[in-house]
């Protein structure tokens, strides 16, 4: 298996661009004012696009069935996080500075908004008859799920969809231990990952996918 993972590199404009912002990512947790800088200069969105560019890449690349190969056994799969990658918390969690602990908060009182690149991801994948599966840290409940079934609807994930949540049995259990675990379940049950998408190392660690890839998030760190 090939894991490609991308931090959605930056650089530091030319001598030439001299007065224009540029913020390059910062380490999670990052300070609300590093976090603000980074998205107002435009370039976490820039970063976003560099990061899925690539897994749009990587998903054509696992499904395309080389002259004379014979196609992989099992059911492609794509595989995403929620938040931060499917859903986005900055501006909820802006209302609240940041302050930790405040993104989870956001996940369960709050429809979050698309992340573009994610639900254009989505659609595709589902276009090209490969199952889409969301696995995320929030916590197995009937309520919580309920709600991020409803939040995901709404922010236009419509289409089929399987949705994993940690169950509370396994609450000490770090976020990479369980997704990994989850991953290799549904290989287990017939599933090819071929694109496995996060905006924590956490989400990707493991393996268990043919092509991994992580977008940029400064606000918090999952392990």
């Amino acid at each position: 298996m090939s894991l490609r993972v991308t931090a959605a590199l930056t650089a530091v404009l030319a001598a030439a661009s001299v007065g224009v912002a540029v913020a390059k990512e910062p380490a999670a947790p990052a300070s609300a004012t590093a976090i603000r800088a980074y998205h107002d200069s435009g370039e976490w969105a820039k970063d976003f696009t560099t990061a899925f560019k690539l897994a749009n890449k990587d998903l054509d690349k696992a499904l395309t069935v080389k002259k004379g190969k014979k196609k992989p056994k099992g059911t492609p799969t794509l595989i995403l996080d929620i938040d931060d990658t499917s859903l986005s918390s900055y501006d909820c969690a802006a209302k609240k500075d940041f302050i930790p602990g405040s993104n989870g908060i956001c996940a369960v009182t709050e429809n979050l908004p698309a992340i573009k690149g994610a639900l254009d991801l989505a659609k595709k994948a589902v276009k090209k008859k490969v199952r889409l599966v969301f696995i995320t840290a929030r916590p197995e409940n009937e309520t919580i799920r309920a709600f991020t079934e409803n939040n995901l609807k709404v922010a236009g994930y419509t289409m089929k969809h399987t949705l994993t949540m940690k169950p509370s049995g396994i609450a000490a259990e770090t976020s990479a231990a369980y997704k990994t675990a989850a991953r290799k379940a549904l290989i287990k049950g017939g599933a090819r990952i071929v694109l496995n998408v996060g905006d924590q190392q956490s989400d990707l660690s493991g393996g268990a996918a043919q092509y991994a890839v992580k977008l940029p998030n400064p606000m918090y760190v999952n392990k």
